[in-house]
């Protein structure tokens, strides 16, 4: 089961989605590691884990663009991503 902070690969029948759990934004309401998503499946590939301040607040961000909802919820637009090392 995903906690707080786990990044996912959903395959399923709409996927492939890559996805981070974030359940409650608040840490004093859900720590990282916490908030086990029990009302999902168990067909999630979890392959990483947000640990860093830095992260949590680039993903605050990401909370502040539209949004288009439906059985998900997607972000309204594109978002460009790019993933590197230093």
């Amino acid at each position: 089961l995903m906690g707080k902070g786990m990044v996912g690969w959903a395959g399923g029948s709409a996927g492939p989605d890559f996805f981070v759990y974030s359940a409650h934004m608040d840490p004093a309401r859900c720590a990282v590691g916490g908030c086990v998503a029990t009302h999902w499946s168990h067909d999630h590939t979890v392959w990483a884990e947000v640990a860093d301040d830095e992260t949590w607040a680039a993903i605050g961000k990401l909370y502040a663009l539209p949004v288009r909802k439906g059985g998900m919820t997607f972000f309204a637009k594109e978002v460009p991503i790019s993933v590197g090392w230093a």
